[in-house]
């Protein structure tokens, strides 16, 4: 099954944005993992083929992230380390981590990149997953 795209209007029409998205940034649009709703909210491309994006995905807990995940890093061949990670507050996020590809190691000195064995290649791919609490029906 392919993955249902939906974008924030652009000027466009629903199926026109879709369309129009699907034709343009076909890298995006087949990098992302197949059997998910995605509701695309910003997409810009910086220089070189480079892109920023920020998109929306029906996930509800922690494990169905990290499911998302991995299927993202089967798909693209890019594997990611955790670079940060936010507390849980219970109010608004749920999970919250900051990854960052493998091959930036962040080497400690300038010449550690220079070294025939550095494994650094100052990969630019970074990703932000957030899952937030879908405010409920409130009772008394």
């Amino acid at each position: 099954m392919a993955a249902s795209t939906t974008l924030c209007n652009f000027g466009r029409s629903k199926e026109e944005n879709t369309d129009f998205f699907c034709k343009n940034h076909k890298s995006l649009y087949e990098s992302l993992p197949p059997d998910y709703a995605y509701h695309i909210c910003n997409y810009q491309e910086v220089a070189d083929g480079k892109c920023e994006a920020e998109f929306r995905i029906d996930i509800s807990n922690e494990a169905d992230a990290k499911l998302w995940l991995e299927k993202y890093q089967q798909l693209t061949k890019v594997t990611f380390r955790v670079e940060a990670t936010k507390l849980k507050n219970g109010w608004v996020n749920l999970f919250k981590v900051f990854y960052r590809c493998q091959h930036k190691t962040l080497p400690r000195s300038e010449t550690a990149s220079q070294k025939m064995s550095s494994k650094n290649t100052n990969c630019p791919a970074k990703l932000a997953v957030n899952v937030k609490k879908i405010p409920g029906k409130l009772s008394k």
